[in-house]
């Protein structure tokens, strides 16, 4: 057994997955372990900020979620890894309980270029964050394609 002293917290992104009806909630943190005592705490309280998942919580209990690390990491952008998961899994058709995009504001400057700053840092994306950028190329083809 570890002593509390040797504790180190775990930082990425992780997810909350309803087993019943596999709804996933999507987060990140700088230490994992912490926040979901954070959730399962709000939860049991009544008082979660995701409406969804809190009405899911109280109809199916404790029991019925799993939480799970989707991806270790330690570096500065993690709002952007906890994105690129949200786009990921919403382009593969899973349902989730977040409906925000954590950089929406960036998303949205981004689909409608409207400012060239955010043009220049998506772009960087490119190159920094390959994955994040095709996702958020793919939404924009798709949500374009349904105005047509």
């Amino acid at each position: 057994m570890s002593k509390l002293g040797d504790y180190k917290p775990k930082s990425g992104v992780y997810y909350i997955k309803c087993e019943i009806n596999d709804y996933i909630y999507i987060g990140q943190s700088r230490d994992i372990v912490t926040r979901f005592a954070n959730h399962i705490s709000e939860l049991q309280k009544g008082v979660h900020k995701n409406i969804i998942l809190q009405e899911d919580f109280n109809l199916y209990g404790l029991e019925a979620f799993s939480c799970e690390i989707l991806e270790d990491y330690f570096g500065e952008d993690l709002l952007e890894k906890e994105t690129f998961h949200i786009l990921r899994l919403r382009e593969s058709g899973c349902s989730l309980y977040n409906q925000e995009i954590p950089l929406k504001p960036v998303y949205n400057f981004f689909l409608r270029q409207k400012l060239d700053a955010q043009k220049r840092h998506m772009e960087k994306w490119k190159e920094t964050n390959p994955d994040l950028y095709r996702a958020m190329i793919a939404i924009y083809k798709r949500e374009e394609g349904h105005k047509s």
